[in-house]
């Protein structure tokens, strides 16, 4: 990593733990040596501030997903429509494989290299023993998602309600017809 960062003035391959790419997208910077060994120092505060399940829990929120999606919630409503945690097999694999190269991997734009993806992280799962052989072939088989637009109907009311909601709710429910809107 240092000799090819050296030859080539720059940083060119990765090495960085969850929490330094965690660290990464809390402060991004060009891709230069300083600039690693800046995430190294916050990887280490991190550390001592944070538990390694809530440094997971931030990576899935910062987490590049292809395209503006940011964050596993995101890709998961976008792509497949429903929670992360109704996610099949097949999906959970090709999230944890989208942040690794998310617009080479996009799978409504690059679907071979999407399913290829997909199908090295369910090959480590069953290599890990926490995927059946049979369960990954059939989670290969899923078909690949399209990627859905997130609503657009009454934007400005739904950030008044959520601008109104008691600090700490997650979501809010609102009288307003989706089909009226439109």
């Amino acid at each position: 990593l240092v000799g090819s960062a050296v030859v080539h003035g720059r940083v060119t391959s990765g090495a960085s733990t969850l929490t330094m790419q965690t660290a990464r997208l809390l402060e991004p910077r060009p891709r230069t040596l300083g600039a690693k060994l800046i995430e190294m120092i916050r990887a280490v505060q991190l550390e001592s501030r944070l538990s390694k399940r809530e440094i997971l829990a931030l990576y899935l929120t910062l987490a590049p997903y292809g395209g503006n999606l940011e964050g596993a919630r995101a890709a998961s409503l976008s792509y497949f429509g429903h929670e992360p945690s109704s996610l099949t097999d097949g999906e959970q694999a090709l999230l944890i494989a989208l942040p690794q190269s998310p617009e080479a991997r996009r799978p409504d734009r690059r679907p071979e290299a999407a399913k290829a993806a997909r199908r090295a992280v369910l090959d480590k799962m069953v290599r890990g023993g926490t995927l059946s052989a049979a369960a990954a072939y059939e989670a290969e088989n899923e078909p690949l998602p399209r990627r859905a637009a997130f609503p657009t109907l009454a934007w400005h009311a739904a950030g008044e309600l959520a601008r109104a909601a008691p600090k700490g709710q997650a979501s809010v429910v609102s009288t307003l017809d989706a089909d009226l809107q439109s």
